[in-house]
């Protein structure tokens, strides 16, 4: 697939499921985009409904699919399966401890004086 073929194909995950696979991608192979969205509304339900008695049935899916990106996902989830799979049941999220490292990363380049201008004026406008 080309850049094109990758950049259209993950364009799907945002499109509304109203859009037809035929409105967005007319001229290729309708059957790899058929299992493409597939393969992609297993994954977004599952994630979506918490089901991880799923995950090995949709990597299975994935890893025969016979489509590159979803091989590769799929390796990538088996790579570190143990911590896909646990965090289907848990309720933690990395989004604050992430959120928390950044202000302290930000707070580390005010004080060094690596922070231009630009960051510092957004900082004080923010406050406002």
């Amino acid at each position: 697939m080309s850049a094109v073929d990758i950049e259209l194909l993950s364009s799907l995950f945002l499109l509304p499921e109203t859009i037809t696979i035929e409105a967005v991608y007319p001229t290729k192979s309708r059957l790899t985009l058929q299992i493409s969205c597939t393969l992609k509304k297993g994954f977004v339900m599952m994630l979506a409904e918490r089901r991880d008695r799923d995950l090995d049935a949709r990597l299975l899916q994935a890893e025969h699919s016979g489509l590159p990106e979803f091989k590769k996902m799929a390796k990538g989830i088996r790579l570190d399966y143990v911590a896909v799979k646990a965090a289907f049941s848990s309720e933690w999220s990395q989004g604050q401890v992430e959120e928390q490292v950044n202000c302290l990363k930000l707070q580390k380049r005010i004080v060094f004086n690596r922070a231009n201008f630009d960051l510092l004026r957004l900082r004080v406008l923010c406050r406002i």
